[in-house]
């Protein structure tokens, strides 16, 4: 089944219109969806904070989405250590996300990294021909707007549908 016949099955949430989806980190990933089509697409520089909130709001200025939805970011205890003296890029550029939306007016929602990676598998991308070949970042926004488009806001307890939808 295509992506776009998925949609329409589902009786998504998502009550159309665009989408900017992003996986924020050292470089970025950005989808941007109209209705359940991918129009466009790509990954910025993101490394250098200035940079990268630079990067970011041209971006947002000039898709002006109404919609955006972001890869979120915890600090688990079992990778703890892995965060001892960093200087935790990713959640300041969430924060820098958060803020150019706030001040923008754009709704904005975040998506745990699993709930999106567990659905929109690898072998999904490809079959709906959403696969980027060497833009891993970029495939990540894609599979948070896929799960936003079908799915809608993530609330409560981030645990990906067990169904085998698609």
């Amino acid at each position: 089944m295509k992506f776009q016949e998925l949609y329409q099955k589902q009786g998504a949430p998502f009550n159309g219109g665009s989408l900017l989806s992003l996986d924020p980190g050292h470089t970025t990933g950005w989808a941007y969806w109209e209705d359940d089509n991918l129009v466009e697409f790509g990954q910025i520089k993101t490394k250098d904070m200035h940079e990268g909130i630079d990067n970011l709001t041209a971006l947002i200025d000039r898709l002006n989405p109404p919609v955006v939805v972001f890869e979120d970011y915890r600090v688990y205890k079992w990778k703890s250590k892995q965060h001892e003296w960093s200087e935790l890029h990713t959640p300041k550029l969430i924060g820098a996300i958060q803020t150019i939306c706030y001040q923008l007016g754009i709704e904005h929602f975040k998506q745990p990294a699993h709930i999106a990676k567990t659905f929109a598998t690898d072998k999904k991308l490809k079959e709906w021909d959403f696969w980027i070949e060497g833009q891993p970042h970029c495939r990540d926004a894609i599979r948070h707007g896929i799960y936003f488009l079908l799915f809608g806001e993530v609330k409560g307890k981030h645990k990906a549908p067990t169904n085998t939808v698609g």
